[in-house]
């Protein structure tokens, strides 16, 4: 459940670098 939420953090912040 820890793993799901780090990933979902990690791509929130990639998304938003990237935007």
């Amino acid at each position: 459940m820890a793993n799901q939420l780090l990933v979902l953090k990690q791509d929130l912040t990639a998304g938003h670098q990237m935007n």
